[in-house]
């Protein structure tokens, strides 16, 4: 284990099974994220050193890097943070979703090196159990004080692109003003490190969602997220989507069959049609006599 990167007890709370965003990630990014709470100090600091971390989870360093990218671009709040020294990165929401032990017996090392060695704060050092509970940061949900900077943003010029496949390689993809967290297909595939999407891609999951949900553009758009969530792990999302629409075609066309099939056997024959007319029109004789 590396001398920087040690693994901490935390708790997993049944809420992060249930995050619809957490579950646009592949498994292996969601393990990554909960190796990360264990990777992090009580203030959610860690040392950004992706091969360590990468070695200390038994990751492979891509995953690493690929998946801190999926985990930014998921929507919402961000999750996580490569401060700018980009020496050291944070996760946003540790502190309000995990219990920690009394004051005391915290930890806050990365945390107080960042802070010293990267910001210049006059904090003691080394910051592992060498500080009062009055100089550390409060209780779990509360207001901290910690004068963090704005980190840039995670997954420039980091590892490969995860999902490559239909569009090419992500320094051929244009960037596109309909990329809004707010669409549930596109933020998924940002969830899965496609930071670009090309207007040729936009235009099959648009004539997909308009093909699928035709009255409802918004419920279109779902459809699409919700059928690239079910894909096999290593199935390329926008591959998978157009397969599961022609299945879903396939599927409809087959029922219209069926009804159809139906009726018609419903429905009485020629022969039949003729003899019940030919029985009416002898009880209209009978009765007009």
């Amino acid at each position: 284990m590396s001398e920087n990167v040690s693994l901490r007890i935390r708790q997993i709370k049944p809420a992060f099974w249930i995050d619809r965003p957490m579950r646009m990630l592949d498994p292996a990014y969601q393990m990554l994220y909960i190796g990360l709470w264990q990777v992090a100090d009580d203030a959610g600091y860690f040392p950004w050193r992706p091969d360590e971390i990468a070695d200390v989870l038994h990751l492979a360093d891509w995953i690493v890097t690929d998946g801190v990218t999926a985990i930014d671009q998921l929507p919402g709040e961000k999750r996580v943070v490569i401060d700018e020294c980009d020496r050291h990165a944070h996760l946003t929401r540790l502190v309000a979703h995990q219990w920690f032990a009394g004051p005391t017996r915290r930890v806050y090392r990365h945390e107080r090196e960042h802070r010293r060695e990267c910001v210049g704060d006059d904090v003691p050092g080394p910051g592992t159990h060498a500080h009062s509970a009055s100089s550390s940061p409060t209780e779990p949900g509360g207001a901290r004080e910690s004068p963090r900077r704005e980190g840039k943003r995670v997954g420039e010029g980091v590892g490969k692109r995860v999902g490559e496949g239909v569009g090419g390689p992500a320094d051929e993809q244009s960037s596109s003003t309909t990329l809004s967290q707010d669409r549930p297909d596109v933020a998924y595939l940002r969830a899965l490190g496609w930071l670009r999407v090309t207007s040729e891609q936009l235009r099959i999951l648009d004539e997909i969602a308009d093909r699928e949900r035709p009255s409802d553009v918004r419920s279109g758009q779902q459809w699409n997220a919700d059928a690239m969530l079910h894909r096999p792990p290593g199935e390329d999302p926008l591959a998978w989507l157009m397969a599961e629409d022609t299945r879903e075609r396939n599927r409809r066309m087959t029922a219209a069959r069926e009804r159809e099939a139906l009726a018609a056997a419903e429905r009485p024959s020629e022969a039949e049609a003729v003899e019940a007319m030919a029985r009416i029109m002898a009880h209209i004789s009978k009765e007009t006599r």
